[in-house]
């Protein structure tokens, strides 16, 4: 005889792990079903997942194959699995008692002889005698419900037609023995040994009285222990998250070998490589518990990037990995010594890793590396120290791109995570299904592990999604077949996107909320809030109920994460598949940024509103809604920080054949005036409008601003403030880029002597002028005071910021420029080189920054006469100057003369008189007539055209 084992309470606690089974008969319960599996349990399982607990349901109304019926197998699977989700029970009932198996096999009547008598039961009487009413131990953790006869004899007469001749009343034996099975249920209930709820009327109302009983009773298993810090908390979600990675994994020998060589060996740290959806997280979390086990001597710490709202953020992440560390090594110190600045937290993070090091041998994982938030102009890995600690084993993984770019450029080991083969995949269908207690026929599982796009497994998983939670048997390999179609993943979610629409858009004000829900976070920029996307989902007035919402965003919760509150995909095949189906074409794109930039428009004052509304209408190609918001004073105030101005810059360059910017700020600038602001307020703004024009190289215009800026400002402060400071040092380098020499060295050392006064000597005020001054010597070519006043920048710079900062890096490279026109080429490479770095650790290649850089090393490249790199050089940074700075800008037309001169140097005239001419008109339309670099210019195109093109360089 077979012996019951039931689970504990601690060995329940210990593997927190809840499995459901749901009994109930098969025709009538569809719906019902259905409901659970889509609605109830998502709801469940992310209450279970906030307490680290697993939630799953065990259903068994499809799943069992012909092949297992035929064999008689169906009664031992259910059996088996009863016991499996020990102590978890719920059945249902309504009018029909079910099938009754033929026979019952001789070897499942050995193990358990109480079937003897059970002969002429159904299959799902069975199930509740043996899930719930044979043993007092079950009962208390078993759910009962029973529909209301009135609703049963609906769906029986829905049925009748659904399935004509073929439909069966329920014969008078069977109802009776239902009526027996229901009242000793109502006894168990009675004597408190079960819970019963009777007349449920409606699917939506049996899926709320299991998610309020079901919860009681986890809660009563699981009590709610409040985390005691915010890092315990991240903790347990992280624990939760990985979890949910360890159920289902099929083994790889090689990928866990590398891993395990890695972990236990020396060199550099380890990057695994895969394709979105390739396995990288089930890899790790699988590993990880393999290894813990093997290794418990050896800390291994795993943080899942993108698997909470926090962990992507930088700084809480390096602090969770010190945190960690000062516990294992230091546990008797308080937690307070960790810094909390996130300056102090970058800088203690390869401290800390060496005091681990220095402790013994760590594994620490970085999952989803491509998943953290970064710096908007670049994937920013200057946290990431370049030098690891022996003892270190750091495991990262990542998408292919920027972020593997970045690690491989440093020479760390790469290891690519290969598809699923075939026969890999035929295990995954097995096991994804057999957790949930489901099966497939082995023809189903070849024709789905045989499909080209199933190589991926988050192709696979999803479509193993869709047919676990599909109840329909008899329609199961229409479906399998239906599904099969897509050849891609972006293809798969399409279809996806269809079954939601079906699912969450039946009820009244969730018309289309799958659509539109999807296509805001599409839209968005950088994500959205769910209360911008409930409001945006409501109806004007008040904002779509929680309860609409929360049911598509559990469905959609393993392809949504959030980053800093915004709601975002999870992955680019959901976002291709929300365009394609739902805005294809250039209009609806439109509408979807047209209907969040009015959204903005009408929120309060907020960073959300200036990040998103003036992006939004540029977006939606609405030129002058996003002139109107751009000329806004309180909008450009914040859109011309040093942080957004080129973002600024990138509207005003899409907008210039339609609006002329100096005339659109002018009249800014007046309508301002009209309503008496402040005197400092109106300053200010005068200040920012001109020191964007100098940006945008409108020379002449900015000189009024800034000079009336001025005169307020000495009116408002007096004549030795800062802030008039500030602005003689602004005019100073206004008429440096004008080549009024004179005038730029008496502002700058105006602005120099109050600065010297106000200041300590150290002060990076002081040091700003120190650089401007050498910048003007610079261009009056007196070469010994400028490499003097750069110095005295750099020197203050260097202690005030440290060595890696962007402003030491411009001394650096204004200095290396300065070393390679006294023909000092090795200084002037090291400190152009270690400018760029410090900038590509700052910026990334994409940003002006950089392409300064470029420049001046295209400068060196040409004066030793290496002209084809100075040509690669030049063409890096005219292709970022176009990009962010327009194709109009005057360092365009600096760079664009320039590699013409290239083109000179290798006799190649026509070639040079074409970027000389380009260059030319570029100067024309943005210097004064008299420049001098215009006539310079204009010398080297007359040059190119004294000459004959030869064809043999």
């Amino acid at each position: 005889m077979k012996r019951k084992v039931w689970p504990t309470k601690e060995s329940i606690d210990k593997q927190r792990l809840v499995r459901v089974f749901v009994s109930s008969t098969f025709q009538d319960m569809h719906l019902e079903r259905e409901e659970l599996v889509k609605f109830t349990f998502p709801e469940l399982r992310k209450r279970c997942r906030e307490r680290h607990i697993e939630l799953t349901e065990v259903d068994l109304r499809w799943g069992v194959t012909n092949e297992q019926s035929t064999e008689g197998k169906v009664l031992p699977l259910c059996i088996a699995e009863i016991d499996r989700c020990r102590p978890f029970f719920i059945g249902i009932l309504g009018e029909r008692y079910g099938h009754v198996p033929q026979s019952i096999g001789e070897k499942l009547l050995a193990d358990y002889p109480w079937l003897k008598k059970q002969k002429s039961r159904s299959i799902t009487e069975i199930e509740i005698l043996h899930g719930a009413l044979e043993d007092s131990e079950a009962s208390l953790s078993s759910l009962f419900y029973f529909r209301s006869p009135d609703a049963s004899f609906q769906m029986e007469e829905r049925l009748q037609k659904t399935l004509g001749e073929s439909y069966q009343k329920e014969p008078d034996a069977h109802l009776k023995r239902l009526y027996d099975l229901k009242q000793t249920i109502r006894k168990k209930a009675d004597q408190k040994m079960l819970r019963l709820r009777e007349n449920f009327t409606s699917p939506s109302m049996l899926g709320q009285w299991v998610l309020e009983d079901l919860w009681q009773i986890i809660e009563q298993v699981f009590p709610y222990v409040k985390p005691s810090t915010e890092m315990d908390k991240e903790f347990w979600l992280q624990e939760a998250f990985a979890q949910n990675r360890k159920k289902i994994y099929i083994c790889r020998e090689n990928d866990l070998k590398v891993l395990d060589d890695h972990a236990q060996g020396k060199g550099k740290p380890l990057v695994l490589v895969g394709d979105s959806g390739s396995g990288k997280s089930t890899l790790i979390a699988n590993w990880c518990l393999k290894f813990q086990q093997n290794h418990p001597e050896i800390p291994t710490l795993v943080h899942y990037i993108g698997s909470t709202s926090d962990s992507i953020d930088l700084i809480a992440m390096l602090r969770r990995i010190m945190e960690t560390i000062r516990q294992r090594i230091e546990p008797e110190t308080d937690p307070s010594t960790l810094p909390i600045a996130p300056d102090k937290i970058l800088e203690a993070f390869p401290v800390w890793l060496g005091k681990a090091s220095a402790n013994g041998r760590w594994v620490i994982v970085l999952d989803g590396l491509n998943q953290l938030e970064v710096d908007e102009h670049g994937f920013d890995l200057k946290w990431l120290p370049v030098f690891i600690p022996a003892n270190i084993r750091l495991i990262i993984t990542t998408l292919p791109g920027p972020f593997a770019d970045s690690l491989q450029a440093r020479s760390w080991q790469t290891f690519h995570i290969n598809p699923m083969n075939p026969s890999e995949r035929n295990k995954f269908i097995s096991s994804y299904l057999a957790y949930f207690g489901k099966s497939l026929s082995k023809k189903n599982r070849e024709q789905i592990a045989h499909a080209d796009a199933s190589k991926n497994p988050l192709y696979l998983r999803t479509l193993l999604e869709e047919l676990r939670i599909f109840g329909q048997h008899d329609q199961l390999n229409e479906y399998i077949q239906y599904y099969l179609e897509a050849k891609s993943v972006k293809d798969l979610f399409e279809k996806v996107l269809r079954r939601l629409e079906k699912d969450f858009e039946q009820k009244e004000g969730c018309r289309k909320m799958v659509q539109r829900a999807l296509s805001y976070i599409w839209a968005s920029r950088k994500g959205i809030s769910e209360t911008e996307l409930l409001a945006l989902l409501g109806d004007g007035n008040q904002p779509l109920p929680q309860i609409y919402w929360s049911p598509l965003y559990l469905a959609l919760e393993e392809s949504l994460m959030k980053k800093t509150g915004l709601l975002n995909f999870f992955h680019n095949f959901l976002r291709q598949a929300v365009m394609n189906r739902y805005m294809p074409h250039t209009d609806t794109q439109n509408k979807a940024h047209l209907d969040l930039a009015h959204f903005f428009e009408n929120q309060p004052w907020s960073e959300r509103k200036i990040d998103e509304l003036p992006w939004q209408y540029f977006q939606a190609q609405c030129w002058e809604n996003l002139k109107d918001c751009i000329t806004d004073p309180r909008m450009f105030e914040s859109l011309s920080s040093e942080e957004k101005q080129y973002e600024l810059m990138s509207y005003w360059n899409k907008l210039e054949p339609y609006y002329d910017m100096v005339t659109s700020y002018q009249q800014m600038v007046e309508n301002l005036e009209a309503i008496k602001p402040s005197p400092n307020l109106l300053a200010e703004i005068l200040h920012k409008t001109g020191e964007f024009f100098r940006l945008k190289a409108r020379y002449e215009d900015a000189k009024p601003l800034l000079l009336k800026a001025l005169k307020i400002k000495e009116e408002c402060y007096g004549k030795n403030h800062a802030k008039v400071a500030d602005q003689l040092h602004s005019l100073g380098l206004l008429f440096t880029n004008l080549n009024l020499m004179d005038k730029s060295l008496d502002f700058l050392e105006q602005s120099l002597k109050i600065r010297t006064k106000i200041y300590e000597p150290n002060h990076p005020k002081i040091a700003e002028s120190f650089h401007s001054l050498g910048s003007a010597r610079y261009h009056e070519k007196d070469f010994e005071k400028a490499e003097k006043l750069y110095l005295k920048s750099l020197e203050i710079k260097e202690s005030y910021y440290g060595k890696n900062h962007p402003e030491v890096a411009i001394s650096l490279n204004n200095l290396g420029l300065l070393f390679s026109y006294q023909d000092q080429y090795d200084k002037a490479k090291e400190m152009i080189n270690r400018a760029l770095a410090i900038f590509l650790q700052n910026y990334g290649e994409h940003h002006p920054k950089a392409a300064t850089i470029y420049n001046s090393l295209a400068i060196i490249h040409s004066n030793l006469k290496q002209y084809r790199e100075a040509i690669d050089y030049y063409i890096k940074a005219i292709d970022i100057f176009k990009h962010i700075m327009g194709h109009q800008h005057p360092h365009l037309a600096f760079c664009i003369n320039n590699l013409g001169l290239e083109y000179m140097n290798q006799k190649k005239y026509d070639d040079a008189k074409i970027y000389f001419e380009e260059a030319l008109e570029i100067a024309k339309a943005n210097l004064e007539e008299n420049h001098p670099y215009i006539n310079i210019i204009s010398a080297n195109l007359e040059e190119s055209k004294g000459h004959k093109n030869n064809e043999d360089i």
